[in-house]
């Protein structure tokens, strides 16, 4: 369904997977309830290579991280 611009939509997101280096961000959008758009999204935790700066290394996720958003 369209969306024009000045048309009020809600957006909601949230994790929907987590795994040791990525988690995925799902989305959905809604105008008067009707859905729009249903997607997602994957993100990587990652370090500069310390043997490479301009290169990304994938780390683990850190707990503290992952807890941020496993909390109530």
């Amino acid at each position: 369904a369209p969306a024009t611009q000045g048309d009020r939509i809600e957006v909601h997101s949230w994790i929907s997977d987590w795994k040791p280096k990525t988690f995925r961000i799902a989305h959905q959008i809604r105008k008067d309830g009707v859905l729009l758009v249903d997607g997602f999204e994957v993100r990587i935790a990652a370090r500069t290579d310390p043997q490479d700066p301009p290169k990304l290394r994938i780390v683990p996720i850190p707990d503290d991280f992952r807890q941020l958003f496993d909390t109530p």
